[in-house]
């Protein structure tokens, strides 16, 4: 079902309205930012035990620092960009990255999964995806999942093109070798499903 938004809120009268505590403002900033902030953690993390509590995380650090919104034009990338980070610190504060388990059919398509074993090569997928740095991991997916340019990716993430350039190339290599030397995923990593 498409979201419907109610146009009488800008995004400047949202933000005013959800810092001075305005319930209907709270609720229509809700029902614009919910599926996105969800959407994009699913993809970063996969299916995760502690999906909701990095959802509530996010909608915490978001209304937290809405004071810091300088162009609310740019909202949409604001609030991506505070999901990114706050991923991203989530997966970095975990001592076993083994927390992140892959198993769900709304995960990101990784090949073409009209086959039986489209759990198995997900999982696999996001087991290799552990392997990598988390800046690797998050670089990897916002490019090839999201459909991010690299200046999107700088925007989004706070770090330079060139940086982001680096970690996309480090992560595509890496992820290259992982999915090389497994069974499931070497099929996947060719010339006709190559992530770079």
């Amino acid at each position: 079902m498409r979201q419907i938004y109610d146009s009488s809120y800008s995004n400047r009268d949202l933000i005013a309205g959800v810092r001075a505590g305005d319930a209907e403002c709270a609720t229509e900033f809700y029902r614009r930012y919910g599926k996105r902030i969800d959407r994009l953690i699913r993809s970063l993390l996969g299916a995760d035990t502690a999906h909701e509590d990095v959802v509530q995380m996010v909608f915490l650090n978001v209304l937290s620092s809405l004071s810091s919104v300088r162009d609310a034009s740019r909202l949409d990338y604001w609030v991506d960009s505070v999901t990114f980070r706050t991923v991203y610190k989530e997966i970095r504060s975990r001592k076993y990255r083994r927390q992140v388990v892959a198993a769900s059919d709304s995960l990101p398509e990784v090949a073409d999964f009209r086959t039986p074993d489209k759990n198995m090569v997900t999982k696999h997928f996001y087991q290799a995806l552990n392997e990598l740095k988390a800046e690797e991991r998050m670089v990897l997916i916002m490019k090839y999942f999201e459909h991010s340019t690299l200046l999107e990716m700088a925007d989004i993430s706070g770090w330079s093109v060139a940086t982001v350039k680096r970690r996309v190339n480090r992560a595509v290599a890496a992820f290259e070798k992982i999915a090389s030397e497994d069974a499931v995923l070497a099929s996947y990593v060719g010339e006709k499903h190559n992530v770079g």
